[in-house]
């Protein structure tokens, strides 16, 4: 008889999935002119605009899965007959697949472009006036992605096919054989996997004319422009992972004793322990920047002052770019392996077969990747 636990096996997925970030754009056209203004007089113009966007992401996830299968196909006797015959217990062969995924994200920083295009001037202008034209643009693009992995996976299997009893028979026409047991383990484990995070572009176009023409004795005419443009992403990624297993399984604990004849022999199959765990947490690929462009393009103008007058024309232009990143990973894997076919007895028989223990096969594997960025 061969008894099979096929599959213990868990899927877990907390995601989220962004095929590609926002776009925001945005275009203003602006002009004024302070023309033929009198004496003494104050004339002022002031623009602010540009865009703003602003994302922010925070994903918790948790994940606990706990299996403690026991299979048993063991503990069988055949004890005190006159005449017996083969004493078989059935195999075991077990599997579990646990695969969890977390908070999985893709492209989030979303497009920006702001274009501002403008014309100003101060012209004929009073004696002792004062005359302003001013223009801020900015464009600013931020996003703030905090993901909180944790997982724990434990697993315990006890999986027996020994612990049978042939004994004190009178005459035993064939053997004892216990089943094999087969026992594989997969657990994988993805957690904070951020493709893409700050490709995005963000742009600032600014055009602007400014002038002063045949401006007022003694008087003020400024032009001034302010083209700002920021880009800033901040990644923090925080992941607990525990896994746990113990495996255990025992063909042996046989006995084949007293007996007056036995035929056969006393064999233990054979134990076969196998677990793999994969495990990739706070993998962050794609991390290009992308283009962070501030494209002031002003052309200014001072054409026939006035006596004892004052004109400017003044631009400021300021482009940033930031990224930051923060991983913090802890992992800890407890494997526990036991394997055994003997502690077998065959003893106090008159006329007895062999004894053969089977092999005992173990294997672990464990792949880990935390904190990657490229």
């Amino acid at each position: 008889m061969k008894y099979s636990l096929t599959a213990l096996s868990g899927v877990s997925a907390l995601a989220l999935l962004l095929a590609a970030g926002p776009a925001l754009a945005d275009t203003t056209s602006v002009s004024n002119n302070n023309f033929t203004t009198g004496a003494s007089s104050s004339n002022a113009f002031s623009f602010m605009g540009g865009s703003t966007m602003s994302q922010t992401f925070s994903n918790t996830g948790t994940v606990t899965q706990v299996a403690t299968p026991t299979i048993s196909t063991g503990g069988n006797a055949e004890n005190f007959n006159t005449s017996g015959g083969n004493l078989f217990s059935g195999d075991v062969t077990g599997s579990t697949a646990w695969n969890n995924a977390l908070n999985t994200a893709a492209s989030l920083m979303g497009t920006s472009n702001n274009s501002v295009m403008g014309g100003f001037a101060n012209g004929i202008t009073g004696a002792n006036s004062s005359n302003s034209n001013s223009l801020t643009a900015n464009n600013s693009n931020t996003l703030s992605a905090t993901d909180n992995a944790t997982i724990a996976n434990i697993l315990g299997v006890n999986a027996t096919t020994g612990g049978n009893s042939q004994s004190s028979n009178t005459l035993v026409n064939g053997g004892l054989m216990s089943g094999s047991v087969g026992v594989t383990s997969g657990i994988t484990n993805n957690a904070n996997q951020v493709s893409g995070v700050a490709g995005a572009t963000v742009a600032n176009n600014v055009a602007v004319t400014g002038q002063n023409l045949t401006t007022g004795f003694s008087s003020s005419n400024s032009n001034s422009v302010t083209a700002n443009n920021s880009k800033s992403a901040t990644l923090n990624n925080q992941a607990n992972i525990t896994n746990s297993q113990s495996l255990t399984a025992n063909t042996g604990g046989n006995a084949q004793n007293s007996n007056t004849t036995v035929d056969g022999m006393l064999q233990s199959g054979d134990a076969n322990l196998t677990t793999q765990v994969n495990t990739n947490a706070n993998n962050t690929s794609n991390m290009a920047v992308g283009s962070s462009a501030n494209t002031t393009t002003v052309n200014t103008q001072n054409n026939t002052t006035g006596a004892s007058s004052s004109n400017t024309n003044s631009v400021t232009a300021n482009n940033s770019n930031t990224l930051s990143e923060t991983n913090n990973a802890t992992v800890t894997n407890v494997v526990n392996e036991n394997a055994t076919t003997g502690g077998n007895t065959s003893n106090s028989n008159t006329v007895g077969g062999g004894l053969t223990t089977g092999s005992a096969n173990f294997s672990f594997g464990s792949n880990t990747s935390v904190n990657t960025s490229n």
